[in-house]
């Protein structure tokens, strides 16, 4: 019995948890993110796949496929749009 209360516990904090699945656009472009820790940015027609990573209100993002992250900063604002570039994105319905 205690292991259906962990194990409901672990998928409460999971939904919980920040994601950015989904597509967000804005100005100069746009950012795919994936669950698995990738996003395609598509800017000003070029396309490349990078590794993010979320911490705290901030998306680190960077490196060719499988990098760490880290060179590109964006935050995650109140209302679940994300800024940095000199743009917001927004998350596509």
């Amino acid at each position: 019995m205690k292991l259906h209360y962990v194990l409901a516990a672990a998928c409460l904090l999971a939904a919980c948890g920040k994601s950015l699945d989904g597509t967000y656009s804005g100005t100069m472009g746009s950012f795919e993110f994936e669950r698995d820790g990738k996003v395609t940015v598509e800017i000003f027609g070029m396309e490349r796949q990078l590794a993010y990573r979320i911490d705290g209100n901030k998306v680190l993002i960077g490196g060719a496929e499988g990098g760490d992250g880290g060179d590109m900063v964006l935050r995650i604002q109140d209302d679940g749009s994300l800024s940095g570039m000199g743009q917001t994105l927004v998350k596509k319905k």
